[in-house]
């Protein structure tokens, strides 16, 4: 198979050399589509191609992408950002030997976006985007963030491409970001009006991008309230940019001291079972609010869940604040050990804080490892594993876990057969330093 790289621009010579040098080891023809550029951006694209052409702007990227693909001479196309770039050429292999096998299907890729983080450093957000498709079934829509959809309007599939790009156009000065987001709030609120002009539906969508867009000018109220416009509307939880809106607005929430606010979004829970950046942002929310318990169960969501956004987020921000949970409840094994988990996910100051409470252990006389919580089970052969069962859900359920439980089973010294005595031995297995089995004849003398 075939394909053309497009791509559009403008004033992209910090970016473009870099992009185009690992595309061009593809061995593809690469399609440039300048949109009114004033450096050296057309004099770059022409060192790695000669097809290049021009678009008058007309503050519409979907119009700019149709016609980038319009001038390719392969009928597969695959879209490129400038400020994007293929961090392992022979992937494009794979790619195109999966999508021989999926013609009609939207090619994902995953894109690793570097971001300013809050404290001043950075972060990496992964993100899935569609690029590869066949142009006669697909175009763009949408002035701004635009989306390939199906010419037939169709329900496309989706085929996960092995193809990542590191993407930084995320990164800027104050200004730079605000000046992106006033861009791209002016294009949004245009889409929006034209829909309301033909009757069409608010789009949830929108809203999630205007309040990207409010995020990046650094306008929290505003932000909140297209966050608010968009949850309002009908959405589906199990879309990823739904997921993304309604952690935003947590994020958000709590951001602005409104951490009651951002818990209730806990109400999306039983149909967000699988993204950490939803359960994390629950998570710190609770922590604001001295809701420790409940932090605790939402850090141990996120670090469940196999999908995620923000890399942070599924490992490093988790593991260091239930460390610090643990920290302040004196169960200084636990904290220990999430604080480890956090420093090898990337997480700073974490292994500090890991030595600094070793040594603390070592020399504290505190030995009760942070436990709150004491129970005794006196187990005969009138004793209801059901219920025992239940019990100890709802045991674990209330303290999270068994790490401030101290449990102890006092059980007949010759019921080992029992299928009682094997379930406790089992609990026994899964939390060593939190349940003890203790084989006696008391239970037998009913002492």
């Amino acid at each position: 198979m075939d394909l053309s790289f497009c791509i559009i621009g403008k004033n992209e010579s910090s970016h473009l050399r870099r992009c185009l040098t690992a595309l061009k080891k593809c061995g593809h023809e690469i399609v440039f589509v300048d949109t009114g550029s004033s450096d050296e951006t057309v004099a770059i694209a022409r060192e790695y191609t000669d097809k290049v052409f021009f678009f008058e702007w007309i503050n519409d990227f979907s119009a700019a992408r149709n016609f980038a693909m319009e001038q390719a001479s392969e009928d597969m196309v695959f879209f490129v950002d400038c400020d994007e770039y293929l961090e392992d050429v022979s992937s494009c292999i794979e790619a195109i030997t999966l999508m021989e096998a999926y013609p009609d299907a939207l090619g994902q890729i995953l894109r690793r976006n570097l971001c300013d983080d809050s404290n001043g450093g950075q972060t990496v957000y992964e993100d899935l985007v569609e690029r590869f498709f066949d142009r006669r079934l697909y175009k763009y829509t949408g002035r701004i963030h635009e989306q390939p959809v199906r010419r037939d309007g169709s329900v496309p599939s989706a085929c996960r491409l092995p193809m990542i790009f590191s993407h930084d156009g995320y990164l800027g000065t104050p200004e730079q970001k605000k000046k992106k987001g006033l861009r791209d709030q002016e294009l949004l609120l245009r889409d929006l009006e034209e829909n309301r002009k033909n009757n069409i539906p608010d789009d949830p969508y929108i809203f999630y991008q205007l309040g990207q867009a409010s995020t990046l000018m650094a306008d929290k109220e505003k932000a909140l309230e297209y966050y608010k416009s968009g949850v309002a509307l009908d959405i589906d939880p199990s879309l990823t940019y739904v997921q993304m809106m309604i952690t935003n607005y947590g994020n958000t929430l709590t951001d602005a001291q409104r951490c009651e606010e951002a818990l209730a979004l806990a109400r999306y829970e039983d149909r967000i079972d699988d993204y950490a950046d939803y359960f994390t942002m629950l998570g710190f929310a609770a922590l604001q609010s001295k809701k420790y318990l409940t932090a605790i169960y939402y850090y141990k969501k996120a670090l469940g869940a196999s999908g995620h956004n923000l890399i942070f987020a599924a490992g490093a921000l988790p593991h260091h604040n239930l460390g610090c949970i643990y920290e302040a409840f004196g169960n200084y094994k636990k904290a220990i050990e999430h604080f480890e988990d956090a420093d090898k996910a990337g997480h700073e100051g974490s292994a500090a804080r890991a030595s600094a409470l070793r040594n603390k252990q070592e020399n504290t006389s505190d030995k009760d490892n942070g436990i709150f919580h004491n129970f005794i089970f006196i187990c005969d052969e009138a004793t209801d594993l059901t219920r025992l069962k239940a019990s100890m859900d709802s045991l674990r359920a209330q303290t999270v876990g068994f790490e401030h439980v101290m449990a102890t089973f006092v059980c007949r010294a010759d019921s080992k057969s029992d299928p009682l005595y094997t379930q406790i031995r089992a609990w026994e297995n899964e939390s060593p330093d939190n349940i003890l089995v203790l084989e006696s004849d008391i239970v037998d003398k009913n002492t």
